[in-house]
């Protein structure tokens, strides 16, 4: 998401990676958009997101609990980026 926040203060922030930065101008927001959103991080950090957003709700109807730290870790860690 790209916001402006005062005068020559754009922010850009990506919540499933919290990754933020702040510029001068727009255009540079733009470009850090871009380039965070082509790498292998964001990519598994998003489909990991989606997947627990997806099966949650069935797991818990199926009596299974919440998923384990390291369970999570594992969906969330930065597989992805040993692709590049």
């Amino acid at each position: 998401m790209i916001r402006k926040e005062g005068k020559a203060r754009w922010v850009y922030e990506c919540a499933p990676c919290s990754e933020h930065g702040t510029y001068p101008d727009q255009f540079r927001a733009i470009e850090r958009k871009q380039k965070h959103e082509q790498t292998f991080g964001h990519f598994g950090k998003t489909t990991a997101a989606i997947v627990r957003e997806t099966f949650q709700p069935l797991m818990d109807a199926f009596g299974f609990g919440r998923l384990e730290p390291w369970q999570e870790q594992v969906l969330t860690r930065s597989l992805w980026e040993d692709l590049k």
